[in-house]
């Protein structure tokens, strides 16, 4: 009978081991899927926490919008140049030709062009940020000199690779560039550049 069939087979020793084997690997399947899905819960729950602690954090302390053109964001400078730069600049002009004028604080970037080709807009960043303290230009708003005025701070290495840099970058554009020192005699530097210019 069937019945007894497999009764025989449970009486059976290699039965027995082969059922033993299995209930163990289904016990050790269970442990492992147990620990698996305790270790799982583990960070999930783990990871709520974070998320309701930036959440509170968020909401006690807010991040704060900076408004850039509030009434106090910006104010007028007194004075485009300091008192060594003006004395420079009055005295230029008045030995200046006719037909010529002086523009302080120009854009380096407003005066010179960055070649079309590779590198392109590395050349143009190069020279964004940086001005010359004067430009002279003729009557037609040419420029026809740059004129850097230099002081001690031009002493720190980080100035003098910045001055090394932009004379070659006006010496590769062919606009001159003048460098007067402080403590030079300006009247005589300003009587230089006046007859350089009537070479233009």
């Amino acid at each position: 009978m069937a019945w007894l069939k497999v009764w025989n087979r449970i009486k059976n020793p290699s039965w027995g081991r082969c059922s033993s084997r299995i209930w163990k690997r289904i016990r050790e399947t269970s442990v492992s899927t147990r620990d698996g899905l305790f270790a799982s819960m583990n960070q999930l729950i783990t990871i709520i926490i974070i998320l309701a602690i930036l959440s509170m954090a968020t909401k006690l302390f807010p991040k704060r919008k900076i408004n850039f053109v509030a009434k106090d964001g910006y104010r007028k400078k007194e004075s485009v140049m300091n008192k060594s730069e003006a004395v420079f600049f009055f005295e230029l002009q008045k030995q200046l030709p006719q037909g010529f004028y002086i523009f302080p604080k120009m854009r380096i970037a407003d005066l010179i062009d960055a070649t079309e080709g590779y590198g392109l807009r590395y050349r143009k960043n190069k020279i964004l940020p940086k001005h010359v303290d004067y430009v002279i230009c003729n009557s037609q708003f040419k420029p026809v000199l740059a004129i850097e005025l230099n002081g001690n701070s031009h002493l720190r290495q980080d100035r003098i690779e910045r001055d090394n840099l932009v004379n070659k970058i006006f010496k590769v554009s062919t606009l001159p560039l003048r460098t007067v020192k402080l403590g030079e005699n300006f009247a005589e530097i300003s009587k230089e550049i006046s007859n350089f210019t009537l070479q233009k």
